[in-house]
């Protein structure tokens, strides 16, 4: 597993999220090829960031089971699965996309998507084998944990495994809508958001103001990747997590023509 033994993956709710979640299933099949790869993925309107810097995300965003959670510009709805896993049934799970069709797409994606990883299925032999095989084959499908690796879970990981399979899928809701035009006042507060392109770096504490109190945004802003922790009702703290490069976030008029009316609330 090359983003657990590079450090980007350290928790096992991060590791069974990506055991649990196969990113080729949220991939359009001119991309499928790709699935398997440490890369971005871009197909018009669609995008997907490499799974390292999913990976990196959920490390900062440290969500909880039960944690209310918005992605801004949530896309083919990879990204909200890996966390459905993670904050389970009782957590809230909200996307927000500027294209209908993207919405559509994610809706679809979700909805038919399926727990099938076989946690018998992995022996630390296979996984010492695989070790073996992915030194001389740096192109393997095994390059992350976005499929059905044969490579062992860790025993944390494969607990939180056993524990996705007997319950509820956890199905991600998602709006057309802008996020530049949202209002504080008409939607709830979330315990994490995650911004998943571009933003202006106004924008921090405009989407601070979805937060409760202590909980954080991650996302890029400028060509930084941040942390923005809400602190009281009037005050932030922000974290520089590294240095990134991202398509921007599309405004109203960028995108008129293209998506439905934006939403009152998430």
């Amino acid at each position: 597993m090359q983003l657990k033994g590079k450090g980007i993956i350290k928790s096992p709710e991060v590791e069974a999220a990506f055991l649990a979640t196969d990113r080729k299933h949220f991939c359009p099949k001119e991309m499928e090829r790709f699935a398997y790869d440490d890369r971005p993925i871009r197909h018009g309107r669609f995008h997907m960031s490499a799974p390292h810097i999913y990976a990196s995300s959920l490390e900062i965003l440290d969500l909880r089971e039960g944690d209310k959670f918005l992605c801004v510009g949530s896309g083919s709805g990879y990204f909200c699965t890996l966390v459905g896993n993670i904050i389970g049934p009782t957590g809230i799970n909200h996307g927000i996309e500027i294209f209908g069709d993207v919405v559509d797409f994610a809706n679809e994606k979700c909805l038919s998507y399926e727990f099938t990883y076989d946690i018998t299925a992995t022996t630390n032999d296979d996984a010492s084998q695989d070790n073996k095989s992915s030194s001389s084959n740096n192109s393997s499908n095994d390059a992350y944990e976005g499929k059905k690796s044969r490579q062992a879970p860790s025993d944390g990981a494969r607990k939180i495994l056993a524990h996705i399979a007997r319950q509820h899928p956890n199905v991600p809701q998602y709006l057309t809508g802008n996020c530049f035009e949202l209002r504080p006042q008409h939607n709830i507060r979330y315990d994490r958001i995650y911004v998943a392109a571009g933003a202006p770096n106004s924008m921090c504490e405009a989407l601070g103001e979805f937060l409760e109190i202590g909980g954080c945004l991650v996302g890029p802003f400028g060509d930084t990747l941040l942390k923005v922790t809400r602190r009281s009702p009037t005050s932030f703290s922000r974290e520089i997590k590294g240095h990134v490069s991202f398509a921007p976030l599309l405004t109203h008029l960028e995108g008129k023509g293209k998506e439905e009316e934006a939403p009152q609330a998430v």
